[in-house]
């Protein structure tokens, strides 16, 4: 997938609210951010979230920029909430469960949708390094067999899984004894 920005970015507004601010392919925008209230059902509350987050410019910023990457499959937005963790003002806020939002009158969830991830990015003043890769990358296959499900085909799902993988990357997988 090839994303492109969507940046939400909440931050203390005049008299003791609070304002979000979106950073998009589409432009940008400012509008009032007032908290949902907690309780009812996941479905309600990611709702009461979303509506919070996405309204007046933001949600037409949002849907134009869902637009652009209509006609291409392969191509995603992702939104990223960014909470300064040293403000004591957000604190509450980050607490919130985000990746609940929910576009009204969808069963969109668009945490759960590779076009749309939700991910959280934290203001933070620190220098960003490069991870060192490791020269092997493990990976530990474990299969699960629920009562309630049907029983799968562990040695296809590891000969897959070497398949997916190819002879070209330095990889090992690790099948814990039974």
């Amino acid at each position: 997938m090839r994303y492109q920005s969507f940046r939400l970015q909440i931050v203390p507004g005049s008299e003791g609210g609070y304002a979000v601010q979106a950073f998009s392919p589409c432009g940008e925008g400012r509008a009032p951010f007032i908290p949902p209230e907690a309780g009812g059902s996941s479905e309600a509350l990611g709702e009461r979230l979303f509506r919070s987050v996405f309204r007046c410019e933001i949600l037409r910023l949002y849907e134009r920029s869902f637009d652009l990457l209509a006609t291409e499959p392969d191509a995603g937005l992702r939104i990223e909430l960014m909470l300064d963790p040293r403000d004591p003002s957000l604190a509450a806020l980050q607490a919130l469960p985000w990746e609940l939002m929910r576009q009204p009158g969808t069963p969109d969830f668009p945490a759960l949708s590779r076009r749309s991830p939700i991910i959280r990015y934290l203001a933070v003043p620190r220098p960003v390094y490069a991870l060192r890769r490791p020269a092997v990358l493990r990976i530990l296959a474990v299969g699960a067999n629920p009562r309630d499900q049907p029983r799968l085909d562990l040695q296809r799902e590891l000969r897959n899984l070497r398949d997916a993988i190819g002879t070209s990357t330095a990889i090992q997988i690790v099948e814990p004894k039974a």
